[in-house]
């Protein structure tokens, strides 16, 4: 059961819905829910333990840390338009994808983002000029670090998305890709 944002409510009433909602499934023969968040950088800023607030497991949504990275030229589509874009090669290697967790983390990799269609006028980022080679890295990465630090059922990838174009993370075939990411996918398993 993922939440988006739990830390938009206050501590002790979110504690509450887990533990709320964890009994009712299990009153009604279901398995207590795993309950899985994003924004593992949210927790550190409040230095707070997302467990503390009920939350089984971060899902790393690794796009935060934009430091130090090395910026593309951009053609704005208006003066008012305030969005950056990142070389999607630089962020990947860079080190960035490899931070060390605080918490117990679900990484999460995608092939390229770009929330400008719904950000373009509130600092969109776009990270460009992506490959599979370099999201093969990644995801090499994310399963070696899932390997080392995830027992059982917890040994998991997020992969987004199969097609979210809105924001460009893109691993169903296209015309430009075909089915290269796919085709790294079943030759790396």
């Amino acid at each position: 059961f993922i939440v988006y944002r739990p830390y938009h409510m206050k501590k002790e009433v979110f504690v509450q819905f887990v533990d709320v909602f964890k009994k009712y499934c299990v009153a009604h023969g279901i398995n207590a829910p795993y309950v899985v968040t994003t924004q593992a950088e949210v927790f550190e800023e409040m230095n707070d333990n997302p467990q503390d607030w009920g939350i089984d497991v971060i899902m790393k949504f690794n796009i935060r840390d934009r430091n130090d990275l090395m910026t593309l030229p951009l053609n704005k589509i208006d003066e008012n338009t305030s969005y950056v874009r990142y070389d999607w090669a630089d962020y990947v290697y860079s080190g960035k994808v490899k931070k060390e967790a605080r918490f117990k983390e679900f990484l999460s990799v995608f092939t390229a983002w770009d929330n400008s269609s719904r950000k373009a006028h509130n600092w969109a980022w776009i990270f460009d000029d992506s490959t599979p080679d370099v999201y093969g890295t990644w995801l090499e990465y994310a399963i070696d670090y899932t390997d080392k630090h995830l027992k059982g059922d917890e040994k998991i990838v997020f992969i987004n998305a199969w097609n979210e174009w809105c924001e460009g993370a893109i691993l169903e075939p296209t015309k430009h890709n075909k089915f290269k990411y796919l085709e790294w996918l079943k030759d790396n398993k």
